[in-house]
């Protein structure tokens, strides 16, 4: 026999409800939990009906508590239109969801920024000199000159073929026309030095987003030139300001830089 369903006065007041505002049997039933066949069955007991063709509902109340997750209006008006209109809020098993969820036995703390072993130390001591402005300058124009040396091109499993240049004449022989000088593929070594130089770009607070620009901008260095790709001038242009201005800015963004590196060594 079929288990009798325990029904309460919140329950029917809830269907007289939703009913009356115009909500379907399914979304009903898939608010409270239960099969259609359940809903509608109570619905006709207590007389639960449709209002009728000529009804006008009364205005909304500005003031009246948000609705649940799943209700009729707010459901159909998200799903109006879509392929999922008309059906049934999915109501998530909370249950299944913690038991599915891992429970870390322990609290993971966060991995500190590998700031002391890239930064220089005394050969006799050990110890890390104190920072200052021209090395956190000269760490990111080192790191600059790294990042356009790289290749701009990886490994690729695709076919290729080469060939050598057939030598029409001594004129046209090697040496006697223009190359184009390449820069050496940086060690992993000075990959590693670049990756935590150009991090403590990120201790510049994110709200001052200009003085980032500025700094990463300067920070870009010919690898064989040893020039600025950003000159004082052009950073001026592109900001709209005057290059004193930038030099300004530039100086303020490596003392937060210096600042930040400080903090997290004495941390």
């Amino acid at each position: 026999m079929p288990k009798k369903l325990p029904w309460t006065d919140a329950q029917d007041a809830q269907i007289r409800r939703l009913r009356a505002e115009g909500a379907d049997w399914d979304s009903i039933a898939a608010l409270l939990g239960l099969t259609r066949w359940a809903v509608i069955e109570r619905g006709r007991r207590i007389g639960a009906r449709l209002p009728p063709a000529d009804f006008i509902p009364a205005p909304e109340d500005l003031d009246r508590d948000p609705h649940p997750p799943g209700h009729p209006l707010t459901w159909g008006a998200i799903t109006a239109g879509t392929v999922l209109a008309d059906t049934p809020y999915p109501i998530p098993d909370l249950h299944a969801l913690i038991r599915r969820t891992p429970v870390p036995p322990f609290p993971q703390e966060p991995s500190p920024m590998p700031l002391a072993p890239h930064l220089p130390r005394d050969p006799e001591t050990g110890t890390i000199p104190e920072l200052d402005d021209a090395y956190v300058i000269w760490r990111l124009e080192e790191a600059g000159a790294t990042l356009l040396a790289m290749p701009d091109t990886g490994w690729s499993t695709r076919l290729r073929s080469s060939s050598l240049d057939i030598v029409r004449s001594a004129a046209e022989s090697y040496g006697w026309t223009e190359g184009r000088l390449r820069p050496p593929m940086p060690s992993a070594a000075k990959i590693t030095r670049m990756d935590a130089a150009l991090g403590w770009i990120a201790l510049i607070p994110l709200d001052r987003y200009v003085l980032r620009r500025i700094v990463g901008a300067r920070a870009l260095v010919h690898p064989i030139t040893d020039r600025h790709l950003f000159p004082w001038r052009r950073l001026g242009a592109v900001l709209g300001a005057d290059h004193k201005a930038v030099q300004r800015w530039h100086k303020e963004g490596i003392s937060l830089i210096v600042a930040g590196l400080r903090q997290a060594m004495a941390a």
